[in-house]
């Protein structure tokens, strides 16, 4: 086993026996409370009145690698540093008194054209709560965000690790208990579990990974995080206006509400058509195995097709009922066929290396507005969706930044 240290400056290390390896070097539960009672005891021995943990050199409690070209403590001893020093202030009978200073939310995203989409505790059927745990800041793909606070990071989960919802993520644990959740970000993010980061530094990019409509920040912050340390915990959730302000930001206004649209039952179906959903189950993604729900008869809005999945429609209910998900074609009234990608896109398929000639990228394969204009690129194409506005969503093969969804006339093979 690895020995993980826990450096108390000037003379005492403890050694914390690991009880897996690469990549984490998980620490049990009964380990990390052993280490707590002991930097307890050290501190009482010593005098120390409190324990100080900043990230670096400066504080009394460090790790190993601010000292030597190590990994040591490794990913997941580093991520529980603030709750050391937290707990063992708190069994010394003082308190963490250096304290946090937040963000306005304006300033989590690299852009002054960003508004809030989603507040906080809105109810709807696109959350799986039926409520909204956070706030959504819509901005452009690839829109930098920034962190909200000094942290430490303790969870940068991937949309192909974990394909719950958020998408490509980062989680910040902060010296003050609290965490704060930055979700589907447009891919992995460039900081690592157990890296510090101060506030204001990049730690990703806008995007739309995971559930999620359009280009847009999901930003939650939780207090107590270490009470329960779960992303979908509800218990000791906060209002992120409330706590941090709107800064410049503004709230969306809501459009007039559209004349209803008539349901499809073509069988020529395209995103935005609404259609009836003839009730059954409801899957969390295109190719997923196992059903997360199985909901009754809903009119339903077409959000996203897929037709290489075994569930080609994402549908979302207009009508209240909770259809939120990927169905199958055979559940929705006049789709037994599956459409066709229509002009230049016919001949294109996921894989494909592709000449893109230039023009608008929308965040989605419905956006109404375009989200960037990019040069010409030679590009992969990640997703096809039949009959949606922009049917191709494509990657620059070449670094030309091209990523997102594009019309089919500015494609050519």
């Amino acid at each position: 086993m690895r020995g993980a240290r826990v450096s108390l400056i000037p003379v005492i290390t403890i050694e914390v026996a690991n009880d897996s390896g690469d990549p984490d070097w998980h620490v049990s539960d009964a380990a990390l409370e052993a280490t707590i009672k002991l930097c307890v005891d050290i501190c009482k021995r010593n005098g120390i009145d409190k324990l100080n943990f900043t990230g670096d050199k400066s504080g009394n409690l460090t790790m190993h690698k601010y000292f030597a070209a190590t990994g040591c403590p490794g990913p997941y001893l580093s991520s529980k540093f603030p709750y050391i020093a937290s707990e063992v202030n708190k069994r010394l009978g003082v308190g963490i008194t250096s304290a946090v200073t937040y963000s306005k939310l304006s300033d989590l995203v690299g852009t002054k054209n960003a508004s809030i989409t989603a507040v906080f505790k809105e109810k709807g059927n696109l959350w799986s709560s039926g409520w909204h745990n956070g706030v959504d800041i819509a901005a452009a793909a690839n829109t930098p965000i920034y962190a909200a606070a000094d942290g430490v990071v303790i969870n940068t989960d991937s949309v192909a690790k974990n394909n719950d919802g958020f998408g490509n993520r980062v989680i910040l644990r902060h010296a003050d208990g609290k965490a704060t959740v930055y979700a589907h970000m447009i891919a992995p993010a460039p900081v690592k579990v157990g890296q510090s980061v101060k506030k204001g530094q990049l730690i990703g990019n806008v995007g739309s990974t995971g559930h999620s409509t359009g280009a847009h920040l999901h930003f939650t912050l939780i207090d107590n995080y270490d009470k329960k340390p779960d992303i979908y915990y509800k218990g000791d959730l906060l209002d992120p206006v409330a706590v941090l302000g709107l800064g410049t930001l503004k709230y969306n206004g809501t459009a007039p509400a559209a004349p209803e649209q008539d349901v499809n039952t073509s069988g020529n179906i395209r995103i935005g058509d609404i259609v009836q959903f003839k009730g059954g189950s409801v899957y969390v993604s295109s190719t997923a195995k196992n059903a997360t729900a199985t909901k009754g008869a809903s009119r339903c809005k077409v959000s996203n097709i897929y037709n290489k999945g075994t569930h080609k429609y994402h549908l979302i209910s207009k009508d209240g009922k909770g259809v939120y998900g990927w169905v199958n074609a055979s559940d929705i009234e006049g789709a037994g066929i599956t459409p066709a990608v229509s002009g230049a896109a016919s001949a294109i398929k996921v894989g494909d290396i592709v000449q893109f000639k230039g023009g608008s990228v929308y965040a989605s394969a419905s956006a109404a507005k375009a989200s960037a204009t990019r040069n010409a690129s030679r590009c992969k194409v990640t997703v096809t969706s039949s009959g949606a506005k922009h049917p191709l969503h494509l990657i620059s093969e070449d670094g030309k930044g091209v990523y997102g969804w594009v019309d089919s006339a500015n494609v050519t093979k």
